[in-house]
């Protein structure tokens, strides 16, 4: 049978306020590494929608945006929700270009999974990366952008002018809660020069994967092992991809050697013919071999001068190669730690399982106050002897006002206001603590929730705010026809609810006054 309660309200005041600042044409890939702080994890909004986009609709944001990009410097928008700022300076060498991904105030995106999905779309149509490599890219990318988050000194050191005259300090980076993602949002994507060539390093790895980026990843319970071995075997690529270059590019400077020595030893013969023969026209013609000769001698300079830097270009992919066998070594013993903590636990792991006594809990809402002052919450599923937490749900907008529970089920109010997002009832798994279920009428944000013989009661949006009766798959199934005040407390009496009319007065509400629904 199942009983209402009202949450057990925990509310913790905090007497001092920490302020956290995480310093935080190819994709610079290296530079997506870098970064220093606490553990990386994105706060992202578990509730109801009013609207869900598929994922192809998702990437498809980032793949409109990606088309726009040329190898010129412009601002490009998706119905002013999402832009991007393809800042490039080919006359400036010092410093990256970057592409900025910016999330506008009408930005509706509120999980890390869905922004890591724009981007990679992005990345598929501007540099035509596989899906798996974007898919990679993108996650760099964010963990990156959070790590330097608001740090306009990092971002001066290392990118050009034409990408730091675009930063604000408030809004470079991503912060690590979607809530602050609309309007203070500005991820920085690093290019390399070779950006636009349809080459493996338009985006600058070593940048996105320096070492503070990969010290976060090695925070994480799986220390990163499995993105740090994809993004290496993508450098691999990359190095594979530079020396075949470097290698079609010397084939070709050899060729027009051996064309221009070839030129060189003709004209050479024709000066010896031409002194032998001493013709009217042979001092005429030989001033012109001379001028031919100077050519020939100043191509062959600018191809030793190409050599030189096809020689360098070599070097740092030496360099790249050792900095990338450094990177495996690293991710080698992480490994052989993981598997020695794993498996040095293992026996007294699998014996704690056999003998763990069976631990009774019970679901509680842990309250803070959210952007809007208002009181939402997370539910906890606490041990009751000992007082801890055994489990912490992902939901965490959760009203205050009440819920019904039983084994089976928790339903709830839960959700925010604002862009895709929606108040409604859900149902969460009271093992799990996940939501399984949904209803789409909007309800009202501290609405109180009751339950009567497999139905539940809330006050829901339909011509004003009056009393909504759902089912058990919590499809609203009638209405009061006389509004109601939307915080009113909904007591049943029989057949009949006692309420508050909009007015504030008492009402009786009796079943001939609900109807279907009008939407």
């Amino acid at each position: 049978m199942k009983k209402n309660f009202i949450l057990t309200v925990l509310i913790i005041l905090l007497l001092s306020t920490v302020v956290m600042r995480i310093a935080a044409e190819t994709v610079y890939i290296d530079e997506l590494q870098t970064s220093e702080s606490d553990s990386i994890v994105f706060q992202n909004y578990s509730g109801p929608h009013n609207k869900i986009d598929t994922i192809e609709e998702i990437r498809g944001i980032g793949q409109f945006l990606g088309r726009k990009i040329s190898s010129k410097s412009g601002e490009f928008t998706f119905f002013g929700k999402y832009n991007v700022i393809h800042a490039v300076d080919p006359n400036t060498s010092a410093g990256l270009d970057a592409d900025i991904f910016i999330l506008q105030e009408a930005a509706a995106v509120d999980h890390i999974i869905n922004l890591r999905r724009m981007i990679s779309g992005f990345l598929e149509e501007a540099y035509n990366y596989d899906v798996e490599q974007a898919d990679l890219l993108a996650e760099f990318i964010t963990v990156y952008n959070a790590v330097h988050r608001s740090d306009l000194d990092y971002f001066g050191l290392k990118y050009k002018p034409v990408v730091t005259k675009h930063l604000l300090e408030e809004k470079v980076g991503i912060a690590l809660s979607y809530l602050e993602w609309p309007g203070k949002t500005m991820l920085i994507i690093p290019l390399t020069p070779q950006a636009g060539d349809d080459v493996l390093s338009d985006l600058d790895t070593d940048i996105l994967s320096d070492e503070d980026v990969i010290n976060q990843l090695r925070k994480d319970d799986d220390k990163g092992i499995d993105i740090r071995q994809d993004l290496v075997e993508l450098k691999d690529e990359e190095v594979l991809e530079e020396r075949d270059k470097i290698e079609e590019e010397r084939d070709k400077i050899e060729g027009k050697e051996k064309e221009l020595e070839q030129k060189r030893d003709e004209l050479e013969d024709e000066v010896e013919k031409l002194v032998e023969d001493k013709t009217e026209d042979s001092e005429e013609r030989i001033e012109k071999i001379k001028d031919e000769l100077k050519d020939i001698e100043a191509e062959e300079e600018e191809l030793a001068e190409e050599v030189k830097k096809l020689d360098e270009r070599e070097e740092k992919v030496e360099e790249r190669e050792d900095r990338i066998v450094e990177e495996r070594e690293k991710i080698a013993e992480d490994q052989m730690k993981k598997i020695e903590e794993e498996g040095g636990s293992s026996d007294a792991a699998v014996d704690t399982v056999e003998k763990q006594p069976v631990i009774e809990t019970v679901p509680f809402l842990k309250l803070s106050a959210d952007l809007t002052g208002l009181y939402s919450g997370q539910l906890l599923l606490v041990d009751v002897e000992e007082g801890s937490i055994v489990k912490t749900s992902e939901v965490d907008s959760i009203r205050l006002r009440g819920y019904s529970y039983d084994d089976d089920e928790i339903i709830s109010v839960a959700g925010s206001e604002g862009a895709n997002r929606i108040v409604s009832l859900v149902r969460i798994d009271p093992e799990t603590l996940e939501i399984i279920d949904s209803a789409t009428a909007e309800v009202f944000i501290e609405s109180a929730v009751i339950e009567k013989s497999g139905s539940y009661y809330a006050v829901v949006k339909n011509d004003g705010w009056k009393i909504g009766v759902f089912d058990n798959d919590l499809t609203l199934q009638s209405i009061s026809d006389v509004e109601v005040f939307p915080a009113t407390d909904i007591v049943i009496s029989g057949r009949d609810i006692i309420a508050q009319n909009k007015s504030g007065r008492i009402i009786k509400i009796g079943e001939e006054d609900f109807s279907s629904p009008a939407f």
